[in-house]
């Protein structure tokens, strides 16, 4: 049978391609903490496969927010370089992150690794004006020149 990617995998598609921005909101609005481990290799794998249906002359830019390690170093490794194949852009929101995690993330997202790493305290940190204002200057880089 198929796996419950949320249940036993910890990845969850929240607002696939095509979901109206107000559905979006709301559906972000209702995540909950997930805790467990993480098969991170797996949600860069789904957001590898979402980008195939991005449009061809648009920025691909993909944000992961992480609250831990993920369990497969390897493959993890292996999914981030695909992904690095299909996306512009890779950047991390490190959520109560250690060196090494961060170090990790360094690797596997976009260069250089100090504009593309936001390393959080809490998620909570995630719903404050500054972390905005980084996330949309660093996604939009037209945004962070005006």
């Amino acid at each position: 049978g198929q796996v419950d990617m949320d249940a036993v995998c910890k990845i969850k598609m929240v607002a696939p391609f095509g979901t109206a921005l107000d559905a979006a909101r709301s559906s972000l609005e209702g995540v909950s903490f997930m805790a467990g481990t993480r098969l991170l290799s797996g949600a860069m794998e789904m957001a590898r496969n979402e980008l195939t249906l991005a449009r061809k002359n648009s920025k691909k830019v993909v944000l992961i927010v992480t609250g831990s390690r993920p369990t497969k170093l390897a493959v993890t490794y292996m999914a981030a370089r695909q992904l690095r194949r299909a996306a512009d852009k890779i950047m991390f929101a490190a959520v109560d992150s250690n060196d090494q995690a961060l170090q990790e993330y360094a690797s596997w997202g976009s260069r250089p690794a100090n504009e593309n790493i936001l390393n959080l305290a809490n998620f909570d940190s995630l719903n404050t004006l500054d972390t905005v204002n980084n996330l949309v200057t660093s996604i939009c880089e037209d945004v962070g020149k005006a």
